[in-house]
C-alpha cells in the first residue's frame, strides 16, 4: 500500500480538529502548510506517477483554497483529491468554482464535528480504493473502455421534476433564478434521495441508510438523529413557493417528494 500523505493548506489558527482526526484516522501523515505556494510544492514533491505516496489535499477557501486549485490545474497533470474547509460559509461562488474545478468534497465549519472528521477519513479511503481498482486497470485498459468524468456545476446540477429549480448534488446547493438555498450534508442527502424518488415514499429506513455516515445505527434511534434534520429542511424550502409543501409526511411510512 503506498504511504497516505495529507498535505493541509490551513489557516493561522491551524488545522481542523475534526478534519485532521479523520486524516488520521486514516492513516495519513500529515503535512501542514501556510501558503499556496508551499503547499503546491509539497504537492509536487510527493505527487506523480511512479511516486510511492498517495497525496492527498485539503485546503481552506480563507487560506486560498480556490487560487491554490487554479494555480494546480494548470501546472500539474491532474488533482490530487481535495477535501475544502470553509469556515465562514458566506461566499457562493467558492462553492461554485470549487464544483467547477472537480472538487467532490466541501465541508463547511458549521458541519457536525463527526461528519469533518468521517468526511477526511472516507476521502483517503475512497481515493485508495480508486488508486487500487486503477491499477491493475492501467496495464490492460481498452481503447473503447469509457472514462467518467466529473462534470462542471450546470452539469452536476440534477434537473428536477419541473424546470423551476435545479439541485446541485455535489454541492448541495438548490438554484431558484438568481437565489439559492445551501442545504447541510444531511439536508442534502435527504433532499437528494427524496428527489430521486419523486412521487414515491421513501420509507424511514431506507432514509437512515442512505444518509446516516453511521452503519451501525439501528433505525429507531436513526430515525430519531434524522427527524430534526428533516424539520429543518423543510423549514428551509417552505420560503419558496415552488418548493413550499413539497416534503409529505406519509404517517407511518416515511416521506415523499411531490
Amino acid at each position: 500500500m503506498k504511504n497516505r500523505i495529507g498535505i493541509y493548506l490551513a489557516g493561522e489558527s491551524g488545522s481542523d480538529v475534526a478534519i485532521t482526526k479523520g486524516l488520521q484516522q486514516a492513516a495519513c501523515d500529515i503535512i501542514e502548510t501556510r501558503t499556496v505556494s508551499e503547499t503546491l510544492d509539497r504537492v509536487r514533491t510527493y505527487k506523480g506517477p511512479d511516486s510511492a505516496s498517495l497525496v492527498i489535499l485539503v485546503a481552506e477557501v480563507q487560506s486560498g483554497a480556490i487560487p491554490l486549485l487554479i494555480l494546480m490545474r494548470d501546472v500539474l497533470s491532474s488533482l490530487p483529491p481535495t477535501l475544502i474547509f470553509d469556515r465562514l460559509g458566506d461566499d457562493i461562488h467558492a462553492v461554485v468554482k470549487a464544483l467547477q474545478l472537480g472538487v467532490r468534497d466541501y465541508v463547511l465549519a458549521t458541519d457536525p464535528e463527526i461528519n469533518r472528521e468521517i468526511g477526511a477519513r472516507l476521502l483517503v479511503e475512497r481515493a485508495s480504493a480508486e488508486l487500487t481498482m486503477l491499477t491493475p486497470a492501467i496495464a490492460a485498459v481498452a481503447p473503447s473502455e469509457p472514462v467518467e468524468t466529473i462534470p462542471d456545476v450546470n452539469a452536476g446540477a440534477s434537473s428536477a421534476a419541473d424546470s423551476e429549480f435545479q439541485w446541485d448534488s455535489i454541492g448541495h446547493v438548490l438554484h431558484l433564478g438568481d437565489n439559492y438555498v445551501r442545504l447541510s450534508p444531511i439536508e442534502g442527502r435527504i433532499f437528494d434521495l427524496l428527489l430521486a424518488n419523486h412521487n414515491r415514499t421513501v420509507a424511514m429506513e431506507e432514509l437512515v441508510r442512505h444518509v446516516l455516515t453511521n452503519p451501525n445505527v439501528d433505525i429507531d434511534s436513526g430515525v430519531k438523529q434524522l427527524r430534526p434534520h428533516i424539520v429543518r429542511l423543510r423549514r428551509k424550502l417552505e420560503r419558496y413557493s415552488v418548493l413550499s409543501n413539497r416534503i409529505l409526511n406519509m404517517r407511518g411510512a416515511g416521506y415523499m417528494f411531490i
